[in-house]
């Protein structure tokens, strides 16, 4: 398989996408990782914008150094760390910075990202100071904004005593937003406990600690149920209705391996698979017209990429294994093949020689023949007294009369064989022409 030449780093400018090829998994992967993040389409878009940018540009400095197509991709997705962390702290970029400053978090973000070394070891800012939390490789990415320009956003909580709703809504109201209970939630025995469960809610917090400390001070209610926080609203919802909100659809990236009539295990395969570490209830595989369509939410889409990439990578290798070994075996049969022609072309040989000797014996004999008749005409004609007598003559010609019949028999054998030889040399030249037949 030819490998796939990079653009050109001087002409191509951020934002261009390159030909499609085995790295339109990149996209599959940017489709997981944007549908999970909590920000406008518009932002949205720009931030997939930024990161293809940076990784296709991974993917062809890795090329450049040889590395091959499907472990470049591998190593330039896995370089930003799981889907689900840095979709998270992108978001959280977002929720927790005025209107004003988001797309600067964002540009931030983008920015640190784009500042992974060319051997994928280093994740550092300008300062020397660690991107990722810890100081990991393939850690998550933190938030990095400018603390002395940008404070995050406070409110400060003075409720005392209160009800989980009347929390849900000072929360919902310091950060400019409504709040809602969902379909499943309202008129039931939760909504009321939400009335009547009271604690006490103080001090100053950004969105994401009051919503982690209501969900400590009144865990009696928030117990599978879910406060999800969006632009606009503050939701308290079932758990069922939060997944089911983030399940998106998606047609699976084929590869060219998986045949049309392997569609079916292939997507139960999957499905197995799985299983085994996933809770399906809430997921669906299905073939459509020749496609895999995934109805699921982000982690179970990120899930089956890793996996298609990890299976992708094992086929090839033993489709590079299977080739190598025919390959093998074709020159095993090559010089066999060669061999046994040689072999031919000297016993053809030979039976040519011999045959030549034996005709020119023959030629011989027949001369010798001819001579022993004009004697005994001659004898007949004219006898002598002394010398050899007619009969004798007549002997001789029948002795030489069967030398000459065993040599026509032994001609008429050796051209057989020769032409049989000659027929199996013109075979042997050219089997490979019946080698798809066998």
């Amino acid at each position: 398989m030819g490998r796939v030449t990079p653009p050109s780093r001087k002409t191509r400018r951020k934002g261009d996408r390159v030909s499609p090829s085995n790295r339109d998994s990149i996209g599959s992967w940017l489709d997981v990782l944007t549908s999970m993040l909590s920000i406008p389409e518009g932002e949205r878009e720009q931030v997939r914008d930024e990161l293809e940018d940076h990784l296709r540009s991974r993917v062809d400095d890795l090329l450049i150094t040889g590395t091959e197509e499907h472990e470049a991709v591998r190593i330039a997705v896995a370089e930003l760390g799981e889907t689900a962390e840095l979709a998270k702290h992108i978001s959280h970029a977002h929720s927790r910075a005025n209107p004003r400053r988001r797309i600067m978090n964002i540009a931030l973000i983008t920015a640190a990202i784009a500042g992974l070394s060319v051997g994928g070891i280093s994740l550092q800012n300008q300062g020397g100071a660690d991107i990722l939390a810890g100081g990991e490789s393939g850690g998550r990415l933190v938030h990095a904004e400018d603390e002395a320009q940008d404070q995050e956003r406070v409110h400060t909580f003075a409720l005392g005593s209160t009800s989980a709703y009347r929390v849900l809504e000072e929360i919902a109201i310091g950060f400019d937003r409504s709040f809602q209970v969902s379909r499943k939630v309202k008129n039931t025995d939760i909504e009321k406990a939400l009335a009547f469960q009271t604690r006490s809610f103080d001090g100053e917090m950004t969105l994401d600690q009051a919503v982690e400390a209501f969900h400590k001070a009144f865990d009696a209610v928030s117990g599978g149920f879910n406060v999800q926080v969006t632009d606009d609203a503050v939701l308290f919802q079932t758990e069922e209705e939060y997944q089911r909100s983030r399940i998106v659809t998606r047609v699976l990236p084929l590869s060219d391996w998986v045949e049309r009539h392997e569609l079916f295990d292939y997507a139960k395969s999957l499905e197995n698979l799985l299983s085994v570490k996933h809770d399906l209830s809430l997921a669906s595989i299905e073939v459509v017209n020749e496609t895999i369509v995934v109805a699921a939410i982000p982690e179970i889409h990120e899930e089956i990429l890793k996996m298609v990439f990890e299976l992708d990578a094992v086929i090839e290798q033993r489709q590079k294994e299977r080739a190598k070994r025919q390959a093998a075996e074709q020159h095993e049969l090559e010089v066999r093949r060669s061999k046994a022609y040689e072999r031919i072309m000297i016993r053809h040989s030979e039976i040519v020689h011999d045959l030549m000797n034996t005709k020119d014996e023959l030629t011989e004999n027949e001369g010798a023949i001819q001579a022993l008749i004009q004697q005994i005409r001659l004898l007949e004609q004219h006898p002598k007294q002394d010398g050899p007598t007619t009969e004798d003559l007549k002997k001789l010609l029948n002795a030489r009369s069967g030398i000459s019949n065993r040599l026509r028999a032994q001609i008429a054998e050796d051209e057989d064989r020769e032409r049989y030889l000659r027929e199996r040399m013109v075979e042997t030249e050219f089997l490979y022409l019946f080698d798809g037949l066998e």
